[in-house]
């Protein structure tokens, strides 16, 4: 209703209409905003270039291959790539039903095909099925224990991600709209998020590169504030919420 006014107070069926041409423009913009190619943005040579994650997003109760393990009921499944230097989302791929596409079979459908020679992403443990040879996450064989602390860092702005595209209700809330409307809200949503990324609102940083380490250099890394940042956001911009009729 208050969209309904500032929009001039046209009514409902009005605003959804031109809500909708707007975010089918806003999606179109995705490969132009979201280039895979970014991941090597300020690359140094690390095996890792981008990190992954699954992310879910609620839909209308449709039965067991749609069911999320997280919230315990239906959704749709998104993978989401950041590049590890930048923070810039430099990868979408879905939607897919949750209950169907664990992480690992995403990974498996697309993104694997577009890893380069002895390239590899950073994930959590439900990609260990692919790890150590495409993937490095915690519980891998011979992950080393001084870079744990790195690579969680990585995943915590994983979620700051996640976080942010859940402030707009179209994806925070159960979904209410035709479901082949999803992907265009989450596109949409997803290059809004990267365009307030490189314009002013950047995700924190993390310092992170490949092994070997100096004992020394090592100790300084994953304890200092000026290399690694905070895992907090800047402000308080995430805590808002951007409702939709």
């Amino acid at each position: 209703r208050n969209l309904c006014t500032l929009a001039g107070g046209v009514d409902k069926k009005t605003f959804r209409k031109w809500a909708w041409l707007f975010v089918d423009a806003i999606g179109c913009l995705e490969p132009a905003v979201i280039i895979w190619e970014n991941r090597l943005v300020q690359d140094e040579g690390n095996d890792c270039t981008t990190s992954l994650d699954g992310a879910d997003f609620r839909v209308p109760e449709s039965g067991r291959k749609f069911w999320s393990h997280k919230y315990k009921k239906s959704g749709f499944r998104y993978e989401v790539g950041l590049c590890i230097k930048t923070g810039w989302i430099v990868w979408l791929n879905g939607p897919y039903e949750c209950g169907s596409w664990p992480d690992i079979s995403i990974f498996r459908n697309c993104v694997l095909s577009f890893l380069g020679e002895n390239e590899r992403v950073e994930a959590d443990d439900g990609y260990i099925g692919e790890a150590p040879e495409f993937v490095k996450c915690p519980k891998s064989m011979g992950n080393p224990e001084e870079t744990e602390f790195m690579q969680q860092r990585v995943r915590n702005r994983q979620e700051t991600v996640n976080k942010r595209m859940k402030n707009w209700g179209a994806l925070k809330q159960v979904w209410r709209h035709r479901f082949d409307g999803h992907g265009d809200v989450f596109r949409a949503v997803a290059v809004i998020t990267q365009i307030s990324i490189e314009n002013g609102e950047p995700l924190f940083q993390c310092g992170y590169r490949d092994p070997p380490y100096d004992r020394e250099d090592s100790d300084n890394e994953m304890s200092s504030g000026s290399e690694f940042g905070s895992d907090q956001e800047s402000d308080n911009s995430d805590d808002l919420s951007y409702d939709t009729p």
